[in-house]
């Protein structure tokens, strides 16, 4: 069985001489899912669905429009992220997307994707 690599650094025309760019992959996305408490209860119970079948990773929450994925800058190479990459939340209204460097968008990105969980879930409660 093939070891997914966690970490991929290839120099591009965005760092110039300045070292190597850092590529974000699913693993990424996984850990910081798994960070949080409530949603790494959710991802095990099947809740929250994590891959990357459409070129870039994402995480969906379970029959809903909410998702975040980190998606390529450019939607013509759904799966070349070295051109540079942006931290996109979906819910069933609208998108939100969060800039900056991944070790710092992600996490906001997350805190945004358990608040749109939250609020779906305060919603379908008062429904019942």
């Amino acid at each position: 069985m093939r070891k997914i690599k966690t970490k991929i650094y290839i120099p591009t025309t965005l760092t110039g001489n300045m070292g190597r760019h850092y590529i974000p992959v699913l693993e990424d996305l996984r850990k910081t899912i798994y960070s949080d408490r409530i949603l790494s209860r959710l991802a095990d119970s099947g809740n929250i669905v994590i891959h990357s079948s459409v070129g870039y990773p994402v995480a969906k929450y379970k029959n809903t429009g909410i998702s975040i994925g980190i998606e390529p800058l450019n939607p013509m190479i759904r799966q070349d992220l070295t051109l540079g990459y942006i931290v996109v939340i979906r819910n069933e209204k609208a998108s939100q997307e969060v800039n900056g460097l991944l070790n710092r968008s992600l996490p906001k990105a997350i805190s945004t994707f358990k608040d749109h969980i939250n609020e779906y879930e305060a919603a379908k409660s008062k429904m019942l």
